[in-house]
Order: structure tokens, then C-alpha cells, then sequence
């Protein structure tokens, strides 16, 4: 179970869960740059091309570097909320507010600030609810699934 000071630091401005996300899993990330940069370092291009006469999916060995670069390049890139640096917009709206996160705004429902989150996470006024209902320390066990397969 999370610590509460942990559920709170995870609970970005927009209300999503920053635990949930992908891109929030930094050591995925650099242990796939870390592949990456190892790979690189023993040509293993070189050896892929080689093998793939055997073994047809080493062939394949360009897409699979393809898509490692791409894991590498993942990182918190909608928000960055949590930093010092305030590049988010809907953060920036709800500090000149003083507010803790866009459930206390009265402005929520029709925040356009929100609207490109709420198409990719259409349970986000859910979450709001479950903040305002459970409180920030207790409101994660009951939010909405960030991805559509969990």
C-alpha cells in the first residue's frame, strides 16, 4: 500500500495518478537506454545481420532498435508537474489559483486547459470526484484505469 505522503506526490494538478503512467517509469526507461547504448557499443547491428541468415528474426533487429529508441526517448513529457520548473499549464492555472488541483475549481467541467487530457483519459472527471469525495490522501484506490487495458 502506498504511503500517503507517497499517494500525494503522485497525484498531479490535472488530477491523473503520475504512478500510473508509463512514462513515469524512469527505470524502464533508462534500462532500455542502457540496452540501447550496449548494443550500439558491440555492433550488434553487425551480428543481427549476420544471424539473420539462421535466424530470420534478427532480420527484424532494425525495428526492435527502432522501438527501443523509442522507449529510451519516453519520459514525463505532458506535465512534468511535480518539478520546480512549472512548463505544465494546467499546473501554472492551478497555483495563480491557489489551488491544490483542478477538483477544487469551480470551472473544471468546462476548463479547456483539460479537454486534451479528458480525450486521451476520459475518466479524469472521475478522478476529480473520487479527490473531492475520499480526499488526496485516500482517493487512489478508487480512481479510473489510465490505460484501456488495465
Amino acid at each position: 500500500m502506498k504511503r500517503l505522503a507517497q499517494v500525494k506526490n503522485y497525484t498531479a494538478s490535472c488530477g491523473l495518478y503520475c504512478a500510473d503512467c508509463n512514462r513515469s517509469k524512469t527505470e524502464l526507461i533508462a534500462l532500455a537506454s542502457t540496452l540501447e547504448k550496449q548494443l550500439h557499443s558491440i555492433r550488434f547491428d553487425k551480428y543481427a545481420a549476420y544471424k539473420a541468415a539462421a535466424s530470420p528474426e534478427f532480420g527484424e533487429y532494425p525495428v526492435f532498435l527502432q522501438v527501443l529508441q523509442a522507449i529510451s526517448g519516453l519520459g514525463c513529457e505532458t506535465c512534468n508537474c511535480k518539478s520546480s520548473e512549472v512548463s505544465c499549464h494546467t499546473r501554472k492555472c492551478v497555483l495563480s489559483k491557489r489551488l491544490q488541483g483542478c477538483w477544487e475549481c469551480p470551472e473544471v467541467a468546462t476548463c479547456a486547459l483539460l479537454e486534451p487530457l479528458k480525450q486521451r483519459h476520459p475518466f479524469l472527471e472521475h478522478n476529480h470526484n473520487c479527490i473531492r469525495q475520499f480526499g488526496i490522501d485516500n482517493w487512489h484506490n478508487q480512481r479510473g484505469k489510465h490505460y484501456s487495458w488495465d
